[in-house]
């Protein structure tokens, strides 16, 4: 199976307190440029007599870039090919984005096509929700079974609250209705889409991405801290 996506995610954040800041200039410049051949490559690249050219820089400037990398377990070799966590943990998101892309492409052609399969998988969406609910360390709160939205985008719903959750901490009941309450507030053809692009870029907060926030670093709700405090103040369409 290979990737389908022709990108992969840079947090600014990590990137910024990451031990890659250990490195020097040229050797982040190399990283990022190994980074990319990884991508494109399925998660390694062949460390050959070629791939100083291919990055274009001295062979020398290379093995002492890498040395460096290995050391801070940046990178790794294995059998002659160069891999990074990052890179690996970046493809794993990848398949199960594109996994997940197709799900929901089949289950709406089943849905138009009437057939026996939609409802079996409509079954499923529902054990693999309530699944979901279970395994939280976190409670999923009532109101997104009374908010009458279709199985498939609570699921997704939960999909983003568990990418929130391993970013940003646990997310207060009260946080979680008020997110569910911006969800209803999109209209339906775009609520899917919504999701797709706050689980993407990992987004603090759910709004509807056809519209353009007014201001990138404010907040589309009132912000919600991991133990329940808020900042009290209601500004426009944050994203992450």
């Amino acid at each position: 199976m290979t990737n389908k996506l022709p990108f992969f995610k840079f947090d600014c954040d990590d990137w910024l307190t990451g031990k890659i800041q250990l490195c020097d200039m040229e050797t982040q410049g190399i990283f990022t440029n190994l980074c990319a051949m990884m991508w494109r490559e399925n998660g390694k690249i062949k460390k050959d007599r070629f791939l100083h050219k291919k990055i274009r820089v001295p062979l020398a400037t290379l093995e002492g870039a890498l040395v460096t990398l290995k050391e801070l377990e940046i990178i790794y070799e294995n059998d002659e090919y160069l891999s990074a966590k990052f890179i690996d943990d970046q493809i794993k998101d990848g398949f199960e984005y594109v996994e997940q892309c197709r799900t929901w492409g089949r289950l709406g052609a089943e849905k138009r096509k009437g057939t026996p399969a939609y409802k079996k998988r409509r079954e499923e969406i529902r054990k693999e929700k309530n699944t979901k609910k279970r395994s939280f360390d976190f409670q999923v709160t009532p109101t997104l079974e009374k908010s009458k939205l279709s199985d498939e985008t609570q699921l997704k719903f939960i999909d983003w609250l568990e990418v929130y959750h391993a970013i940003h901490g646990k997310m207060h009941p009260t946080a979680q209705n008020l997110q569910i309450k911006a969800l209803l507030a999109i209209p339906d053809s775009r609520r899917e889409k919504a999701l797709d692009e706050s689980i993407r870029s990992q987004w603090k907060n759910i709004h509807d991405p056809s519209q353009q926030p007014q201001h990138h670093l404010a907040s589309s709700m009132s912000q919600v801290t991991t133990d329940g405090d808020y900042s009290g103040q209601y500004q426009q369409g944050e994203m992450e």
